[in-house]
């Protein structure tokens, strides 16, 4: 598969010389930040089972840390996006499910603004993408969606599946502890053993 999907969009990985990934850090998460976490991990596993016998293997949820709202969701469509309409049920290699997340965050955006130019009431300033959102994922993200996460500015990761071939936030590598990156955020992998909740 990844040869397949390498033809699309070509993707490598090396940490540039020079320049090394940080060692982990321990950072105290209260209880009521730890059920908040549960549950919307709860609901990235729920979406990605769910979703399961149509190709999905993994789920985000966006979610923002002041009110604890979802803000958006996506699953895995590498294996069942639908492009060009109808019933044409064509694979696409970048529709991974943080990318579908990141997308849904766009266009609820742009809904936004073109209310806003409608009702001058409206706060002006433009929100930009994910600041300072937490993305739930029940998988570990590849590089691409890392790396998108990092340009969407989210405030912190939370992850259950880690994956030691394809991980790019401490399974095979750990990009987000790169120093040279303009925008870094919390990892937090939440132990398969932990109960999420249900």
């Amino acid at each position: 598969q990844w040869e397949e999907w390498n033809q699309v969009w070509p993707v490598s990985y090396k940490i540039p010389p020079g320049k090394v990934a940080k060692k982990s850090a321990t950072i105290e998460v209260g209880e009521d930040e730890r059920r908040k976490m549960a549950a919307h991990l709860g609901l990235a596993r729920d979406l990605a089972h769910r979703t399961h016998n149509k190709g999905c293997r993994n789920a985000a949820v966006i979610v923002n840390p002041e009110t604890n709202e979802v803000v958006a969701h996506g699953v895995d469509e590498t294996s069942s996006s639908s492009w060009g309409g109808g019933e044409d049920r064509t694979p696409h290699p970048l529709r991974h499910a943080a990318m579908v997340a990141v997308e849904k965050v766009a266009e609820g955006i742009k809904a936004w603004a073109a209310k806003r130019k409608r009702d001058s009431e409206l706060p002006q300033d433009e929100p930009y993408l994910c600041t300072g959102s937490d993305c739930y994922l029940w998988r570990e993200p590849c590089a691409m969606c890392a790396m998108a996460l990092v340009h969407s500015r989210v405030r912190r990761i939370v992850f259950c599946v880690p994956d030691g071939e394809r991980g790019a936030l401490g399974g095979s590598f750990r990009l987000h502890a790169l120093e040279s990156l303009n925008h870094h955020y919390e990892v937090f992998r939440w132990p398969l053993d932990r109960r999420v909740v249900e």
